[in-house]
C-alpha cells in the first residue's frame, strides 16, 4: 500500500523531507519507533495504520515477522541442505554437526568428493544395466 503523496510526487526523498517537515520533533526513541512502524507497514510485515490489528498485537514491533525470517535463505540453510542431499553420513561417516564444524575449504572438498563418488557409482550402474540389457536382448 503506497502512500498517496508518493504516488503524486514519485520522489521518495522529497516525500521523506515533506513528512519530516510536518512531523513534530521526536526523541530518538520515538523516532526509531515511528520509522520502524513505517518500515513494517511499507513492506507489508504489519499494518500499523489499522488500529484493530495494532491493538490485537501490541508487541508487533519486536516480533519476528515471516517476511523477515532469513534462516531459510542463509548460508547455513544451504549447507544443511547440501549435507542432506549428498547423504554425507553414508559416504563419509561424518554427521551433520561434524561437517558443519569443518573449515569451509574442507567442507567444500568433502561435498565435491562425495558428488564425484556418487557420479562414478551412477555411471558404473548405468554400464552394468546396459550390459545386462544386452545379455537379455541376445538371449
Amino acid at each position: 500500500m503506497q502512500d498517496a503523496m508518493f504516488e503524486r510526487n514519485g520522489d521518495a526523498e522529497a516525500v521523506i523531507r515533506e513528512y519530516m517537515r510536518k512531523f513534530p520533533k521526536l526523541s530518538s526513541t520515538d523516532a526509531d519507533q515511528v520509522l520502524y512502524s513505517l518500515y513494517e507497514t511499507t513492506f507489508g510485515l504489519f499494518n500499523h495504520r489499522n488500529k484493530d490489528t495494532a491493538k490485537n498485537r501490541p508487541l508487533s514491533t519486536v516480533a519476528m515477522h515471516e517476511g523477515e525470517e532469513t534462516a531459510y535463505a542463509s548460508g547455513i540453510a544451504g549447507a544443511i541442505q547440501a549435507i542432506v542431499d549428498s547423504s554425507i553420513v553414508q559416504h563419509t561417516g561424518l554427521n551433520m554437526l561434524q561437517m558443519l564444524e569443518l573449515p569451509r575449504e574442507i567442507y567444500n572438498l568433502t561435498l565435491k568428493a562425495v558428488a564425484n563418488k556418487v557420479a562414478r557409482a551412477n555411471k558404473e550402474t548405468e554400464n552394468l544395466e546396459r550390459k545386462t540389457q544386452k545379455l537379455f536382448d541376445q538371449g
